[in-house]
């Protein structure tokens, strides 16, 4: 916090000018808190300017003043909060119309004439549609810049000197020259980026949540970890591009109009910006890729607890169906044409009870019949085991059957009863 924020916090418009006559530091200060500070409105232009005296001054001008922005004696800014006024702005091929996420540059080749007007332009992702289930680059709001410069005057060899700057970024300060406003510019899409990727790592922890509550019962959100990887690998490619117009853009205007001066900050700061995105956005999709799998896993595990339910219901109907034979035997024996005497039905009746009861107590206790038939089975193995392994002659054998033993009673070698797990 400076004095010069504080007072245009306060909106003390008198303090404001004397720190600025004193040279108070006015970089990195938001074209709307300009305005709210003399009381302007969102579609107002903001005019910052420098003279030989360095002094810093702040003005309000109207559209029509934009057609006379340019001036040599001194550094013009023009900063616009709203960019309804920005085909206003006299710069050539400035006001082309955007592509979503894709860089525009408008770098006119020398001429014969005075000056040469220079744009750039992005549609910059700004936030998520919070309706979305799955991640979706947004739409993001328009950011330009351009400016003026003028062919030397002394040499041949000298860069061309900016007479005038227009800028639609929120935080900006009068640039040294041309490759200053360009790399103010790279900040500023870095900002956006790294935004961008904060936004789809909340929406994967979204997703995360999501997919513990669903336990793997939700196939919407397979499709939606899909969606989001081919997300991924779109925004790695808009990021490609925009990186090599913008290191294409930077090389033909240094070498055009900067004496062929290619500073080794800006070439280091569009490495530091492509690094660090791309760190990001392999973070995510490395993330996609562990949600994935374990959206596999979950769901392989709800398929086979639907498969398990399917083979019991399946159970099921073999019991009915095995509760049905012997009925349909004793009703194949008492087929005889007295069945409706009480000497050929009662029987007939005690019998199919008495048989269909005994059937369905085997087969319900089938589990615990086998594993009761398994533990005396094993206590029978293990005598005659230990019997062997007291015997000289057959200790060896009685050896070799004892370590076919695992612990819980799962025996290795073959056999019927061999293959039970006695608990």
């Amino acid at each position: 916090m400076t004095a010069l924020r504080l007072a245009i916090q306060e909106k003390n418009r008198d303090l404001i000018g004397t720190l600025l006559e004193y040279k108070a530091y006015a970089k990195d200060i938001p074209a709307k808190d300009w305005l709210n500070a003399y009381e302007k409105e969102a579609t107002d232009i903001v005019l910052l300017s420098e003279g030989s005296d360095e002094v810093v001054r702040v003005c309000f001008p109207t559209a029509d003043e934009l057609s006379q922005a340019s001036a040599e004696t001194e550094r013009r800014l023009f900063v616009f909060e709203d960019d309804s006024l920005w085909p206003r702005v006299p710069i050539t091929n400035s006001i082309e119309r955007l592509k979503p996420n894709t860089l525009l540059t408008s770098l006119p080749k020398e001429t014969d004439g005075h000056s040469i007007d220079v744009s750039f332009s992005l549609s910059i992702p700004v936030e998520q549609y919070p309706t979305s289930k799955h991640f979706s680059i947004p739409d993001g709001r328009k950011c330009r810049i351009a400016w003026k410069i003028i062919r030397p005057t002394h040499s041949r060899n000298d860069p061309w000197r900016p007479i005038v700057y227009f800028s639609m970024l929120p935080n900006g300060w009068i640039p040294h020259d041309g490759i200053d406003f360009f790399k103010q510019f790279i900040v500023y899409l870095k900002e956006r980026w790294l935004e961008l990727c904060r936004q789809a790592e909340e929406h994967l922890t979204q997703s995360r949540l999501d997919q513990l509550r669903s336990e793997g019962k939700s196939p919407e959100l397979m499709h939606r970890l899909a969606k989001d990887a081919q997300t991924w690998a779109e925004l790695r490619d808009t990021l490609q591009g925009q990186v090599c117009e913008a290191d294409k853009f930077f090389t033909s205007y240094c070498q055009r109009y900067n004496a062929n001066r290619i500073p080794n900050d800006l070439e280091l700061l569009i490495d530091r910006f492509e690094s660090d995105v791309s760190d990001r956005i392999r973070g995510l999709d490395q993330t996609v890729k562990d949600l994935l799998q374990i959206e596999f896993a979950w769901a392989s595990i709800t398929e086979t607890r639907i498969s398990t339910r399917l083979g019991q219901n399946f159970m099921l109907l073999t019991y009915v169906s095995i509760f049905y034979l012997p009925l349909a035997f004793c009703a194949a024996l008492w087929a005889i044409p007295d069945i409706a005497e009480s000497s050929t039905r009662n029987p007939f009746i005690i019998t199919s009870t008495i048989v269909g009861l005994i059937t369905l107590f085997v087969a319900f206790n089938l589990e615990n019949i086998t594993r009761s038939i398994g533990k005396v089975y094993h206590g029978w193995r293990e005598k005659l085991v230990g019997d062997m392994r007291n015997d000289d002659r057959w200790k060896e054998k009685g050896e070799e059957l004892q370590n076919s033993i695992l612990p819980g009673g799962h025996h290795l070698s073959g056999g019927f009863w061999d293959t039970w797990y006695i608990d």
